[in-house]
């Protein structure tokens, strides 16, 4: 039976988190996080974003162009959803922005970090009109959580540099180091930081928080050429290393040629002062683009840089493929990439947009977006991958699809993708056009998959 809401009676208990040398672990069947999928019509939901805390709670986040209430207008919100068991059930969905029936603004791309505390922070970017008269920008808005996640407050501006110019400030990403210090980093075409002039390309900025990201400073700059670059720096990503160290990755184009690679900042005094970039991919001599990085710090300490690129290293073609870097000193230095994506040197569908998690005992977790067909047993639209490591991304599994791929073969999944670990349990969310119940293509909803073990007489999607 596929595509059918039904309950059912498991016979056998799916597999837990645990990886053997020669598989991943198993997920459990394809399921829509927004529980109202079914009455939202048109409405987009995309942009999830996952966190999980020590105690086992999960937060997932994202987009969505549905009035969940009936008040807040034709205007984008960010949702939440909390689970307390691996993402097995989730309850109701609710606005986190708690002004969303009188705003007018579009809020976009919201990610979210915890202290293991209790605290949780979330930021998004917004379209705001930041006085009666200014046009519209994108700024970067928090909001906090004191209750493990149950309720936020009133949204705020990140930092009052936002207030008063018209800059674009977007695709923000936010870590904390679990002892009251909180970086946000994005960004930015502001043309002056803190009196800098750092011109009117794209560069790197930052905001730190000392009391658990109850307030935060003024703007910083990250990319610390700032003031002399005309590189275009976007897609940034940031990881806590300990001991007031942060590192911080991103792309950029025109730095060290025509095309873009990967560069990275250290600070170790928790965002007073920053290193001067420094590449990533330690070919960056060669022609070929390097972009969307996202960093990972495993329980073992190896900090793990995912990215796509169409650069032919290793016989890969000039189609885009995933690869991977390793740093054993804390981001210092960084191995040579290697390929994650097992069909890179026979495929020529683009693979991008990933997205690496570090789970526990060197178990990793990659997923991704691709166009290939996997030699004709998928469809050519956008679909989601997997690959697993078990030794902190030395090595990794053969690829598997993620979605329903064999089904829906006009249906875009992607490209924001999204992990955590919890429990000793993956869970694994991406915004899909692929309408499970009716079998046909739609709106955008949130589809996830969890490595729990789901009990008797689950409400499920079944698809098989």
């Amino acid at each position: 039976m596929k595509g059918v809401r039904v309950l059912t009676s498991l016979v056998a208990v799916l597999a837990s988190g645990s990886m053997t040398s020669a598989q991943c672990p198993e997920f459990s069947p394809l399921r829509v996080l927004n529980e109202y999928s079914q009455d939202d019509g048109d409405a987009f939901d995309d942009r999830p974003a996952l966190a999980s805390s020590n105690g086992g709670r999960a937060l997932a986040v994202w987009r969505t162009f549905y009035d969940i209430s009936g008040t807040s207008g034709a205007d984008s919100e960010i949702v939440f959803t909390l689970s307390d068991d691996s993402g097995v059930t989730w309850n109701s969905s609710s606005f986190l922005n708690t002004d969303a029936a009188t705003d007018t603004r579009n809020d976009d791309s919201p990610r979210v970090a915890t202290d293991d505390g209790g605290v949780w922070v979330t930021i998004w970017q917004s379209e705001l009109v930041t006085t009666p008269t200014s046009p519209l920008d994108s700024d970067i808005l928090f909001s906090r959580s004191v209750d493990y996640g149950a309720s936020w407050s009133a949204p705020a501006i990140l930092t009052s540099n936002m207030t008063a110019d018209s800059a674009y400030d977007a695709e923000a990403d936010i870590a904390t180091d679990g002892n009251g210090t909180w970086i946000v980093v994005w960004h930015s075409l502001q043309t002056s930081v803190d009196g800098m002039q750092i011109g009117s390309d794209d560069d790197i900025l930052c905001s730190v928080s000392t009391d658990n990201g109850l307030s935060w400073s003024d703007t910083q700059v990250v990319n610390t050429d700032a003031a002399s670059d005309s590189a275009i720096d976007r897609r940034v990503s940031i990881v806590p290393l300990g001991n007031s160290t942060f590192a911080v990755a991103w792309d950029s184009a025109s730095r060290s040629g025509g095309d873009a690679d990967l560069y990275l900042a250290r600070t170790t005094d928790g965002g007073s002062s920053w290193s001067a970039p420094a590449p990533i991919n330690t070919d960056y001599s060669m022609s070929g683009n390097d972009y969307g990085v996202k960093l990972t710090v495993g329980s073992s300490g190896p900090v793990g840089a995912l990215w796509y690129s169409d650069n032919p290293r290793l016989s890969t073609g000039s189609d885009f493929d995933i690869f991977l870097a390793r740093s054993t000193d804390a981001g210092v230095t960084w191995s040579d990439p290697a390929v994650v994506n097992s069909n890179a040197t026979t495929d020529s569908g683009e693979d991008a947009f990933p997205f690496v998690k570090a789970g526990t005992g060197g178990g990793w977790f990659a997923v991704w977006r691709t166009k290939d067909t996997l030699g004709g047993t998928i469809g050519a639209d956008n679909d989601m991958l997997f690959a697993c490591s078990q030794d902190s991304g030395s090595s990794w599994s053969q690829l598997q699809t993620l979605n329903d791929a064999g089904n829906d073969l006009t249906a875009t999944d992607g490209a924001a993708a999204t992990l955590t670990f919890v429990q000793g349990n993956w869970i694994i969310g991406w915004n899909s056009g692929w309408d499970p119940i009716s079998e046909t293509v739609g709106d955008f909803d949130i589809h996830y998959r969890t490595t729990a073990a789901l009990p008797i007489d689950l409400d499920v999607f079944i698809i098989d």
